[in-house]
Parts: structure tokens; C-alpha cells; sequence
């Protein structure tokens, strides 16, 4: 209960700090956010820090986020990690190739999770580059979504919303972020 509280402020902390750190906030089609799970929330990923606070900004549950598996190299930084942001590590084989393995256990968390009505953001490209273009996007949001509906026999409802953010300087004060939501994809439609 006290993580949950805990998660409910930090979270009001930091979307009042968005506001006063941008000078414009703007999202267009926030009313096509789902309010509840099972949701994957995938978005462009131009700015390390600011991204994942503005996308979880957007939605009034509580999310879960898979992040790199390199965040949680200590023992306090896996315990704030996974208890206080709410984030699933992933490892990556250009990090660790013999934690990758670990992998598939990661994939059944998530299933399990939006079996359970969760929310999940996912930063699909990987990495975290400053630069206005689309990189190479990673199968595992696709996988996740997948095998979630796979094991319910396609009938959880999963579903995928697509968020991408633009910045005109994501690390200067009172620079500008531009929220671009899309369409629900309905994953058992496919």
C-alpha cells in the first residue's frame, strides 16, 4: 500500500514539474487513451529522462515500464527500479549477451501482467537518441502482445497505443513537447 501511495505522489510530483519545465505541453488525441488494461503504450524514445515521465503523465493507471537490464546494476537501484518506478528490466545482447537468456522469463512477467489488466510502456527502438528520426525498431512489444493473447486464447483484449514525442530541446528549461497519441490497435485482430 505505501508503494502505491508512493507512486501516486511521486507521480503528481513529476507531472507538475512537466508543466512548469515545458512552456508548452501539448497532446493531441488524448482522448483516445484507454483507461485501463491490458494496454502496451510504445512511443519514440528522443530524450532518455523526460520520456518515460511524459507517457506516463498521459495515463491515469499505474504503469510498469521495461527498461534496460544495465539500470538495475546495484542492489539499490533494483529495488527503487522495480518498487518505486514500477520498471521490468530487459537485457539486451549488446549490453550482456549471456543475460539475454534471462529474457523469457521477463516475457512471461508481462504476459502474466496484462493477463492481469496491466499497463505497460515500452520504448521499442531500444535506445535513446536526440535526433528527429524513427530508429530500427525491436520485435518485443509485438512478442509481448502476442503471447499475451496467445495464452488467452485471444481474448484478453490486449491493446497497443502509440505515443511519439517531439521536443523542440527536451534538456533546456521552457522549451516546448509536442504529444502525438494515435489509435488503439486491437492486438486479437491479428
Amino acid at each position: 500500500m505505501f508503494l502505491i501511495m508512493l507512486y501516486a505522489f511521486l507521480k503528481l510530483i513529476f507531472k507538475t514539474t512537466l508543466r512548469v519545465f515545458f512552456r508548452q505541453f501539448k497532446v493531441v488525441n488524448q482522448h483516445l487513451i484507454p483507461k485501463k488494461g491490458p494496454l502496451i503504450v510504445v512511443s519514440n524514445h528522443p530524450s532518455t529522462f523526460m520520456d518515460p515521465i511524459i507517457a506516463a503523465s498521459l495515463l491515469k493507471q499505474q504503469v510498469h515500464f521495461i527498461a534496460k537490464g544495465t539500470l538495475f546494476n546495484t542492489g539499490f537501484k533494483n529495488w527503487a527500479m522495480s518498487n518505486i518506478m514500477n520498471a521490468i528490466p530487459v537485457y539486451r545482447k549488446q549490453d550482456n549477451p549471456e543475460k539475454s537468456s534471462q529474457n523469457d522469463a521477463i516475457f512471461e512477467r508481462c504476459f502474466e501482467f496484462l493477463a492481469d489488466k496491466g499497463t505497460l510502456i515500452i520504448f521499442p527502438e531500444g535506445t535513446s537518441i536526440n535526433e528527429r528520426r524513427l530508429r530500427k525498431i525491436k520485435t518485443g512489444t509485438a512478442r509481448i502482445a502476442l503471447g499475451a493473447e496467445m495464452r488467452n486464447n485471444f481474448d484478453l483484449g490486449v491493446q497497443i497505443l502509440t505515443v511519439g514525442i517531439n521536443y523542440s530541446d527536451a534538456s533546456t528549461f521552457r522549451s516546448d513537447v509536442w504529444v502525438n497519441v494515435d489509435e488503439p490497435i486491437q492486438v486479437n485482430d491479428f
